[in-house]
């Protein structure tokens, strides 16, 4: 009896390619983190699946039906519904995989779910930091505001996914990698690891796609913020109805 049961360990850790099994039966189970946490987890998921699909595809579908929506910072809203809407269709995969308690799509299906998922959060990043400026460049600099044609922020959607294309298609080419996070649930970046490649890429990605938007997005509403707290409160109701109008086109 006990051989037969360290044959069937062996088996099972071998089918998982771990040191840890992951086979459906009694005392062989060992699980990465504690088991009611694989359910919350993968119930929150399923609200983000379904609300977060829904609630982007209608906001897609607004502005598909109302042209007259079309403006250029609504094309950088726009662009971020469609990374949001990536997103939520994709935490299917990893809400399943919570269900199950290990990752059973395979490692085709992981390296798909680690590209797809941070080439989505790579061009929300950088949509995020197209907005702040758009807002910086309207707001603290309102006589270049007519430069910013729907043209050009379409325009600059287009090279915010092809960045993010390229920064996630790099571990294809041997610069990083994609795996199986630690919870065997999901998969991104590999972040815990010795390898010079995978390391410099880890520190590159950080430098590009973190830091850098985020002090380009700091710098942005800060000046916002500045320009904002010079206008005078009073004034605001004093102006005229035209201005009144002005004023909301480029503040709003």
């Amino acid at each position: 009896m006990e051989r037969l049961r360290s044959k069937s360990s062996k088996a099972a850790t071998k089918m998982n390619g771990t040191n840890v099994s992951w086979a459906p039966a009694g005392p062989l189970v060992k699980y990465y983190i504690p088991q009611p946490l694989y359910y919350i987890i993968g119930t929150g998921l399923l609200f983000v699946f379904i609300f977060g699909s829904f609630m982007n595809f209608t906001g897609l579908m607004v502005f598909v039906k109302n042209k007259n929506l079309r403006s250029p910072t609504n094309t950088f809203i726009i662009n971020l519904l469609l990374g949001d809407f990536g997103i939520s269709i994709c935490t299917f995969i990893s809400m399943t995989a919570h269900y199950n308690r290990f990752y059973f799509w395979g490692d085709n299906v992981c390296t798909f779910e680690g590209f797809w998922m941070y080439f989505m959060g790579l061009t929300n990043m950088f949509t995020i930091m197209g907005i702040s400026f758009d807002r910086y460049i309207v707001i603290s600099k309102p006589l270049q505001a007519s430069k910013i044609t729907t043209r050009v922020a379409v325009a600059a959607c287009l090279v915010i996914w092809f960045q993010g294309f390229c920064w996630a298609a790099f571990p294809f080419l041997g610069w990083g990698r994609y795996t199986y996070e630690a919870g065997r649930t999901s998969c991104s970046v590999q972040w815990d690891t010795n390898d010079i490649e995978s390391a410099s890429y880890n520190i590159a990605i950080f430098v590009w796609s973190l830091f850098l938007p985020l002090m380009l997005i700091f710098y942005a509403y800060y000046h916002v913020f500045m320009t904002v707290s010079k206008i005078p409160i009073l004034t605001l109701f004093d102006v005229e109805p035209k201005k009144v109008k002005l004023f909301r086109h480029f503040y709003y």
